[in-house]
């Protein structure tokens, strides 16, 4: 995870909308509606790991700078290895560095990077939509992988995509053509550390929000008739709301697709946020894109709401 900005513990402001009588849905008494503004104070946006996105990106637009690391296997025996990377069309130098020590797909970050960097390894100017790369012995060099770097954008297929960027190994007769063991990039922008009045959203080039409401703030114990995120965004994408169940692990709770003003419903989640109500604090969401390509949000921390529609549970 990247750097995040520290949760204050202040608690958000509710808004009461509105309060209506109890039409024949509910017997119970009121249902109150409420929205939640989630507070910059409750979100943060953080860096993630991706380690599993069918591309791996380096370069840089529009202030957001992206690397790529690549890991494979170089046995001694091998006579040579071809390095392939297929994607974009690149009219640019694209450069390779070599890595002090291994990183692990589901926790490196940009920062983390800039301190494994070792030395430049190998650079050359590519006009095609293959790069290729001979990697020389001793193969000690590379054992731990490479950082691959540009100063345009360009995108090429990672581990998990087909077709897919390979390894070519020879040893006398034989070839052998193998997935790289691992890849993943890590992203940099310069909303890293602002969410005073704007959050990130992506997914290719990528991010997370993160926002937590207080436990007690949700009448845990209502019937609900509605439990939606709100947001508005300049232009229609699919976004998925998780619930932090235990370190690491998140669960699915509401999906939606959402064109400029959309609501993702998570009342089928009530029960996963009930079963944690007596252990937790706070209920952390995070909210982010599904769809991998280059495509970057910024909102509004006013856009991003909470809509409640429930009855008091009476004895």
């Amino acid at each position: 995870m990247g750097n995040s900005l520290p949760v204050r513990t202040i608690f958000l402001i509710l808004i009461f909308i509105s309060c209506t009588k109890t039409g024949n849905i509910f017997e119970r008494g009121d249902v109150y509606t409420k929205v939640f503004n989630i507070d910059s104070t409750y979100s943060y946006f953080t860096e993630t790991s991706h380690s599993s996105s069918p591309f791996i990106y380096t370069g840089e637009r529009d202030s957001f700078k992206t690397k790529s690391l690549i890991q494979f296997t170089a046995p001694d025996t091998i006579d040579s290895i071809y390095l392939f990377l297929i994607g974009d069309e690149v009219n640019d130098t694209i450069f390779f560095f070599t890595l002090k020590d291994s990183f692990k797909e589901d926790s490196i970050t940009y920062s983390m990077v800039n301190s494994l960097k070792n030395y430049l390894y190998f650079k050359n100017y590519y006009n095609n939509d293959t790069i290729l790369l001979k990697i020389t012995p001793p193969y000690d060099s590379v054992k731990n992988g490479l950082i691959i770097e540009s100063n345009n954008f360009y995108k090429f297929c990672s581990k998990e995509n087909s077709p897919y960027s390979f390894v070519v190994l020879f040893e006398k007769a034989r070839k052998d053509t193998l997935k790289f063991t691992k890849d993943a990039y890590v992203c940099y922008h310069p909303f890293l550390n602002d969410t005073t009045d704007t959050l990130f959203l992506s997914s290719g080039v990528s991010g997370r929000i993160d926002f937590f409401i207080p436990r007690d703030s949700l009448n845990l114990d209502s019937l609900f008739s509605r439990f939606d995120i709100s947001l508005k965004v300049s232009s229609t994408c699919t976004l998925s709301v998780n619930i932090k169940l235990r370190e690491k692990v998140f669960k699915t709770i509401g999906t939606g697709r959402v064109d400029t003003t959309g609501y993702i419903s998570i009342i089928s989640g009530v029960k996963d946020l009930r079963s944690l109500k007596d252990t937790m604090e706070n209920l952390k969401f995070t909210l982010f894109l599904k769809n991998e390509s280059y495509n970057p949000r910024m909102i509004k921390i006013d856009s991003l709401k909470v809509l409640l529609m429930y009855v008091e549970d009476k004895e």
